[in-house]
C-alpha cells in the first residue's frame, strides 16, 4: 500500500491555518498538554529508552536527602509519543550539591571534607569524582589535597549510591567494639581496632571502625585522626570535634606524636637496631589496587627498627618499629626492602612464602599498633594496646619451637 507523500512545512502551515478554533476549555487542556510534552525528549528511531525531566528535579537538586523526591525517574517508550514514568533501579540519587564552607571546616583537605559530609558515599567514589575534575571549589577544579577555607563554595556532581552502602553494622559487632574503647575522653576516643576491620567503609566494605563509632556516638562529629590498614590491629585515634582533629593531626605532622608498632618479620638481621630511609610513592594498578613502592621521586620516609626477640627455628624475629614519617604501608614496604618482609603480608612478600609461619598458628598479618605518646600542654599522654590473643599464641608457639 502506497503511503501518502509527506507535506512540506509550508503546506502543513496552510493546513493548520484552516483548522477551526477550539473552545476555551479545549485550548486550556491543549496548553497544559503542550507544557508537559515540552519537557519530554522524543523517542529515537531504535525505540531505546529516553530520559525525561522529572517534575521533582528541583526538589532533588535542592539537597541530598534519601526521600522519595531524591529517587530519579526514567521514561519507557510505549508508543511513538507516549511514555510511562517508572522508578529507577534501587539506589539513592544525590543531586548536584552546592556546599558553603563554614569555620568548622577551615583549612581541611577537600577529600576529607567530602568524606565527612557525604555520609554513606564510598571513599572510592569520592576520589573518583575528585580525580575526574567533577568537584569544583569556587568554580575551579578541585584536587584531592586542596584545602578549603571559610566562605568557599564547593560544587559536587550528582551521585548514585546503592542502598547496601548505608547498611548499619550488626548490633552484636557494635556492642563488642564498645568493649575495645580504651579511652573515652571529651575530645577523642582511643579504639583498639581488631584485625580485619577497616578504618572506614568503601570499596565494597559496608562499614568500618569510624562508621561503627558513629552508631555508638550519634551526637558527636567523629572523624579519624589517622588510619590503620585493614589487617593491622591496635590503637586508632578518633576525634570527637573539629578542633581536636586539627590538634592531633598537627602533632603527627610535626613529628611530635610517637607511634610504636610490634611486627613479626621473616628473616634474622645481624644488627639489633637499624633505620630505613627510602622514599615511597603510591601507584594505582590496572585493577584499581593501590601499591606503594620505593621510588626516588616519592615522599621521603623514615622507619626505626629494633629487634626484640629472635626465633632461629622459624627464621623469624619480633621487631619494635617506630615511625619517623607516616606514609601508607610504610612499615611493610621498608621492612620488605631491607630483606625482612612481615609475616602474613600477602601484598609485599616479594616471592617469600608469607604463609611460612602458618604451622605456628599465624593466620593474618603480624603488625600491631602498640603505643602512642605525645606531650600536650606539658603533660605526657601515653596509650598502649597489648598484643591480641591470636598473636600472643603465635609467639608462644615460636618460643616453644626454640
Amino acid at each position: 500500500m502506497n503511503e501518502k507523500p509527506k507535506k512540506s512545512g509550508y503546506a502543513a502551515l496552510k493546513q493548520l491555518a484552516k483548522a477551526p478554533i477550539r473552545p476555551a476549555a479545549d485550548a486550556f487542556s491543549s496548553k497544559r498538554k503542550s507544557a508537559l510534552e515540552a519537557d519530554k525528549k522524543p523517542a529515537n528511531r531504535t525505540g531505546s529508552k529516553s530520559r525525561v525531566r522529572a517534575p521533582h528535579d528541583a526538589a532533588r537538586n535542592a539537597g541530598f536527602k534519601s526521600t522519595e523526591a531524591s529517587v530519579g525517574l526514567r521514561a519507557k517508550p510505549v508508543h511513538r509519543e507516549e511514555y510511562v514514568i517508572e522508578p529507577n533501579p534501587p539506589g539513592i540519587q544525590m543531586g548536584v550539591q552546592r556546599l558553603v564552607i563554614d569555620e568548622s571546616a577551615e583549612d581541611q583537605r577537600i577529600d576529607n571534607y567530602l568524606l565527612r559530609v557525604l555520609k554513606g558515599v564510598p571513599r572510592s567514589l569520592v576520589y573518583r569524582i575528585l580525580r575526574s575534575g567533577e568537584v569544583r571549589i569556587n568554580s575551579g577544579r578541585a584536587k584531592p589535597e586542596q584545602r578549603v577555607h571559610s566562605g568557599d563554595i564547593v560544587r559536587v556532581p550528582p551521585i548514585r549510591i546503592g542502598e547496601s552502602v548505608a547498611k548499619a553494622p550488626e548490633q552484636e559487632k557494635i556492642d563488642w567494639l564498645r568493649t575495645q574503647i580504651l579511652a573515652d575522653e571529651r575530645d577523642m576516643l582511643v579504639l583498639n581496632k581488631p584485625s580485619g576491620l577497616a578504618s572506614h567503609g568503601g570499596s565494597g566494605i559496608s562499614f568500618g571502625a569510624i562508621e561503627a563509632m558513629r552508631v555508638l556516638f550519634p551526637n558527636d562529629s567523629l572523624e579519624l585522626a589517622h588510619r590503620l590498614d585493614r589487617d593491622t590491629s591496635g590503637l586508632l585515634l578518633i576525634a570527637r570535634k573539629r578542633t581536636a582533629l586539627l590538634k592531633l593531626q598537627n602533632l603527627m605532622r610535626a613529628g611530635e606524636m610517637r607511634k610504636t608498632y610490634l611486627a613479626l618479620a621473616l628473616g634474622i638481621p645481624e644488627k639489633d637496631r637499624f633505620d630505613v630511609r627510602l622514599s615511597l610513592k603510591k601507584f594505582d594498578l590496572a585493577g584499581g589496587e593501590r601499591v606503594v613502592k620505593v621510588d626516588e621521586n616519592g615522599k621521603p620516609s623514615l622507619t626505626y627498627f629494633k629487634v626484640i626477640e629472635r626465633f632461629p627455628a622459624a627464621n623469624a624475629c619480633l621487631l619494635e618499629v617506630m615511625l619517623g614519617t607516616g606514609r601508607t604501608h610504610q612499615i611493610r614496604v621498608h621492612a620488605q626492602s631491607y630483606g625482612l618482609p612481615l609475616a602474613g603480608d600477602e601484598k609485599y612478600h616479594q616471592g617469600v612464602d608469607h604463609k611460612a609461619l602458618a604451622k605456628f598458628g599465624l593466620k593474618r598479618l603480624f603488625l600491631h599498633a602498640h603505643a602512642l605518646r605525645w606531650r600536650e600542654e606539658g603533660v605526657e599522654r601515653t596509650f598502649k594496646a597489648e598484643l591480641p590473643p591470636d598473636l600472643l599464641a603465635v609467639l608462644k608457639a615460636l618460643r616453644e619451637a626454640g
